[in-house]
Parts: C-alpha cells; structure tokens; sequence
C-alpha cells in the first residue's frame, strides 16, 4: 500500500477541532477554582502565551488520540494545538511521530510539526487525571516555508473537558423517499439488509422522517447499502446512518454515482496476510479524519505499525506520502500523490512533478510513473474471490541532469484495488513483503 516507510505520525483535525472548539470549552478557558488553563513557549526569545480552551480524548479502534487547544492572550491572534496518540496515554514522554504541534496567527501557521518527518520534538505528561492536564513541550519544528524553528520553555495546564469515547452504535431512523414512483404506478421496492420496505407515494418535496408514502427503516448506525428496485430497473446507494434520522432520495432519472475503490469511513478495516507466510498478518483501520496542507485525508493505521492519508475526489485517488526509500533520502520530502485514475483504461498512465531529493548524498530528483495494467477482472487473493479489480504498476525514475532526462531505477510495485472494498493486495517496499487482503468490513 505504500512505496515509502510508512508513518506513525498524527496530524491535527485542524478543520474539525476549530469548527467546533467552543463545544467543548468553556468561554474563558477556565474552570474557576479548579485549573488555571494556560500554556506559553519561546522561540528566538520571544515569548507567546496564551488560555487553553479545552482537552479531550478521542477512542477508536484501540487508539486514542489526546488533543489539546489552546488560543491567544488579547494582544495575540494566536491558536496552538497539542496532540499525542497512542494505545493508552498517561505519564510520560511522547516524541515523533506519535506527536502533532501547531501554532498559528490570524491562519497562518507559524511553527508545527511536520508528519512523515523525524524531529527532536517532544510532548511531557507530567501529570493527568480526569479533571486536568499537565505538561512540558519543546524541539524543532518548521514554518509554512520548511525553515527550522527552536521551541523552548514550552509548558501547559489544561481543564479537561468531555471526551469522545463512543459507545455502541444508536439506532437511526432511515426515511427513503422520491419525488416519483415507478413508471407503471407500482410502488418502488426498497432493500436494506434483509429488511424490505416499499415507497408507495411521490412526495414532491423532501418530507419529515417517517413520513405516510416513503419507506422507513430502523437500524444501528452505520455503512450501509440501499437497493431500490422498479421492474427490472434497479438502483443501489452507500448511506452512512447517523443522528436520529437520516433521509434518502431515490431518483431514477439521476441515477447515483456508487463507484469507490478505496472507502475511507472510519471504523472500517482490512486484514490481510503475508502470502508467502499467513502466519504473518496485520489489520488496517480508519481511524479519522486529519487535514494536512489544507486537504482533508482520511487517516489509515495498523498493527506493524504503519500510517497511512488517503483522500478521493471524484474519480481521482491520493495518497500523502514521505519519500525516504528506506531511509536512504536525507531530510525526505512530503507530498501528495495520486494512486488511482479509477476511471482510466488498460496502458493509461499518469505520473507525478519531478521531487528533488538528496539520495545517499547525491542531488537526483525523481518521479513515480503510475499505469492500468489490468482492469475490470476476477482474481483469487489471500484464498478470497475479487471481482471488478483495478492492477496499478508504480515504476520509479531517477534524474541525475536536473530533468533534462529521467532513467528507470528498474524497480516498480504493483496495487490491486477491488470496486466498494478498497485495497486487496500491495507491494510492502520496506519490507520485501506482498500482502494481500483476507477480508474486507465496513464497520460503525
């Protein structure tokens, strides 16, 4: 799933942490007679300070993630971020990459931490429980324009506030409704699971959950998949349950756009195998949402452990990657790049801007070049049948003329992609191993 050495970082929910950080905080950042909620740091002697707002912890598929936030004095426009993940966070010193800092003035980022990339950087617990957080921060970090920053002195005191452990998944009442029904007057079939409704009325604008005419299921939240049936003409949606109510609009005049090769809802995960040892496996899961250079990735773990960024946008897949080629690459670049054209037919390419890198100690920039070697077919993997598979080969190009010509490193990777399961088998670079998938779950 990955040509570079994976990352174990974890980047700051920059989009959802400020949208919604005063639901979580109190309005002055403090609650009275019980911590006084601050934090301050220095770097090239000067001192920024400032009121921490709020810190809670986020639980997922056996990882936790600390996230604290912090905002400016009233001469300063300054946010800081603060956020460890691990498997149980207490005590103790945490360093990269299980680390993300930011501070930032007026949107614009000053100092943070960059993932994918090694840094000194450091966050002490020195002291946590159920009503407060302690601590002590300091290392390098970079600006917007990759210069090297010290920060010194670094400490904060944080109220904690409520923290997002879900519980089992609630149930949620679905409402699939259309605005017309099937072409013969007949009522639309609708399927979810083994559960059958039917939508017996046009509604003609969109209606209140539960609504005479439309079909109403109740089920536990989560991924799933609505079958609508008119004759022999026959529509499937992905709905992703949440709240009390969710509503859906059956329209076959417009049918939906269902296509996903990689799914990205978190919760969901694969298990895969060695395949040339099953007593080597490991299991990947979504665990969130993270933004990076202004992007909204989902981010993907696993056991051995790896990181990965995923993100789609329409037909287009990417993927956030640090260019070390084992370790080789001195300070290793960061970038995004496409993994998968889903919509690109067998000997289409693609292939990404050239990347300077210092290799082994030489200046060389290098390019992956991306091709559909085989789509469309069935293939038996790790002992599973897949069908509508997608076989992308990377190939990797060096340049040692600045650009003016690019040679084939002889070495390439293959990743197969099966419609609505994501990833089942890819080339483990660092690791020599080929790993393909056991089983697919979409999961709450």
């Amino acid at each position: 799933m990955t040509l570079i050495r994976s990352l174990l970082g974890f980047l700051a929910l920059t989009l959802v942490i400020f949208s919604c950080k005063k639901d979580y905080s109190d309005e002055d950042g403090k609650i009275p007679g019980l911590v006084e909620s601050t934090w301050e740091f220095k770097e090239a002697g000067q001192l920024y300070n400032g009121e921490m707002d709020s810190a809670y912890v986020q639980s997922v598929s056996g990882f936790s993630a600390l996230s604290m936030i912090g905002s400016g004095t009233s001469n300063q426009s300054g946010e800081i971020i603060l956020q460890i993940i691990g498997e149980d966070i207490g005590t103790g010193t945490y360093s990269s990459p299980d680390i993300f800092f930011q501070y930032s003035e007026n949107a614009t980022i000053l100092f943070q931490t960059i993932p994918g990339q090694a840094s000194d950087f450091s966050i002490t617990i020195t002291a946590i429980d159920s009503v407060s957080v302690t601590g002590t921060f300091s290392g390098t970090v970079q600006d917007s324009q990759g210069n090297a920053h010290t920060i010194t002195d670094g400490k904060f005191s944080v109220a904690r506030t409520s923290d997002f452990n879900p519980g089992p998944p609630q149930d949620v009442q679905l409402t699939v409704w259309s605005k017309e029904i099937c072409f013969d007057g007949s009522s639309i079939e609708i399927k979810v699971g083994t559960q059958t409704g039917f939508i017996s009325d046009p509604l003609a604008v969109e209606p209140e959950c539960g609504a005479l005419g439309s079909a109403t299921f109740t089920l536990p939240q989560g991924v799933y998949r609505v079958t609508a049936i008119c004759g022999d003409d026959t529509l499937t949606y992905d709905v992703n349950l949440s709240g009390a109510c969710s509503k859906l609009l059956v329209d076959f005049a417009s049918p939906p756009v269902t296509e996903d090769f990689l799914p990205r809802t978190v919760g969901s995960y694969w298990d895969y195998e060695n395949l040339a040892s099953s007593t080597t496996t490991q299991r990947i899961t979504v665990v969130t949402d993270t933004v990076i250079d202004g992007r909204l990735y989902s981010m993907f773990t696993s056991n051995l452990p790896d990181t990965f960024y995923y993100r789609r946008d329409e037909h287009i897949y990417y993927e956030y990657r640090t260019l070390d080629f084992n370790d080789f690459v001195q300070n290793p670049p960061s970038f995004e790049m496409v993994i998968l054209h889903d919509d690109y037919q067998v000997n289409q390419s693609w292939e990404t801007p050239p990347i300077d890198i210092i290799l082994s100690g030489i200046g060389v920039k290098v390019k992956l070049v991306s091709t559909i070697t085989r789509r469309d077919f069935s293939e038996n993997i790790a002992g599973v049948n897949y069908d509508n598979l997608i076989e992308v080969q990377t190939e990797i190009f060096f340049s040692s003329d600045g650009g003016m010509s690019y040679q084939s490193s002889g070495s390439s990777y293959i990743t197969v992609f099966a419609k609505d399961i994501g990833i089942v088998y890819y080339y483990d670079l660092d690791r020599a191993i080929e790993w393909g998938a056991l089983a697919s779950y979409i999961v709450p």
